[in-house]
């Protein structure tokens, strides 16, 4: 096949494409743009072209747009001429009269990367490796100015980078990972501190809250919470992010467990909500109906004696003394009676073999 003194190139396209461009050998690599025919077909005639030179579509005027395998993210190859080509898919497609916006984007990188950043392609270009992002606070940042569409890639400049990540049409904040993975992250900070509030059945006296929670309050660990009004309590977890699973008790231990609507299947673990609800309890823990005071009988194991609380086990066994508040304030393990001394007067909650007991000293 000899070669041409012009080439007319004739394309069809998938249905919605907007216009056409190509660029290859006889264009410098620069998008030229077709002639609509009708919705799926555009063609040009090159004067300059021959039938040797290599050759994509875009759907619109940069590589942002440029032509993709049926499935929509394979790589085309660079074509050679053939007199009717098909374009299955489209990267993304070009709308000319979409507004052009700024484009603002944040990332957090590994601690290595001292100097991090971005090359693009599409609306704007850069020369590997991209230009330099401007650290504020603890992203780092680089805006494009009015523009519709960008592919980016993050990197270090020495080696490490992400993949390309591409069809950027929005602001959009990302993390990238020591293995050069990345995510898009919510640009809102992490807000530390929850406030946990929930509805409770008719007859609660005690509301609990236990998850895993970081010092200094007690990992799945019983935290007693505020009592807002007959069926409402709260509390705040200051150090809580949201992420951490939880469950509610109506009293200080897993015995007075939250149960599903049946009062039988365990709940699975919460995961953060501002208004929660306690459909029915394992037990309903009462307060004073488990408070312990006075000397022992025969059956029991806790007891108050004046300003200490007594213990009375004859095997090995771990004790631990409460605030009402649910703060540990003192624990032993011991295999004969013990005694709790140097507590101030007031009520605390004392578990032992899995059960607990509410005390008073006077």
């Amino acid at each position: 096949m000899g070669l041409s003194a012009q080439v007319t190139y004739t394309v069809t396209v998938p249905e919605g494409t907007n216009a056409c461009y190509i660029a290859g050998d006889m264009t410098s690599w620069s998008h030229q743009e077709m002639n609509r025919v009708d919705a799926t077909h555009y063609t040009i005639t090159i004067a300059t072209a021959n039938e040797t030179q290599k050759y994509k579509y875009c759907s619109g005027p940069n590589w942002a747009y440029e032509e993709k395998q049926a499935d929509c993210s394979g790589a085309v190859a660079d074509r050679t001429y053939a007199a009717n080509d098909v374009v299955a898919c489209w990267a993304a497609v070009y709308v000319p009269s979409a507004p052009k916006q700024d484009v603002v984007i944040k990332v957090k990188v590994p601690e290595t990367w001292t100097t991090p950043k971005i090359h693009f392609w599409g609306d704007k270009s850069s020369t590997w490796p991209g230009e330099n992002m401007v650290q504020v606070g603890e992203w780092w940042v680089y805006t494009f100015e009015q523009i519709n569409i960008v592919n980016i890639i993050f990197n270090n400049g020495l080696g490490a980078q992400t993949s390309n990540i591409t069809n950027v049409s929005a602001s959009t904040c990302y993390q990238v990972n020591a293995d050069n993975s990345y995510q898009a992250i919510s640009c809102e900070p992490v807000v530390a501190g929850r406030i946990y509030t929930v509805k409770v059945p008719a007859g609660t006296k005690d509301c609990y809250i236990a998850g895993d929670f970081q010092s200094p309050y007690p990992n799945w660990g019983q935290i007693r919470m505020d009592q807002v009004n007959d069926s409402v309590y709260t509390t705040t977890i200051s150090n809580a992010t949201g992420a951490e699973g939880y469950k509610y008790c109506s009293g200080p231990s897993w015995d007075y467990v939250e149960k599903q609507a049946n009062c039988a299947d365990d709940v699975p673990n919460r995961t953060y909500a501002s208004d929660d609800v306690v459909a029915c309890w394992a037990q309903v823990f009462d307060p004073l109906s488990t408070s312990v005071s006075g000397a022992p009988d025969a059956h029991t194991l806790v007891y108050t004696d004046g300003s200490v609380i007594r213990v009375r086990v004859d095997s090995k066994t771990t004790a631990a003394v409460y605030s009402l508040q649910g703060v540990l304030l003192q624990q032993a393990e011991f295999s004969s009676n013990h005694e709790f001394s140097g507590l101030s007067k007031g009520v605390y909650i004392v578990k032992l073999n899995g059960v607990s007991s509410k005390v008073l000293l006077k």
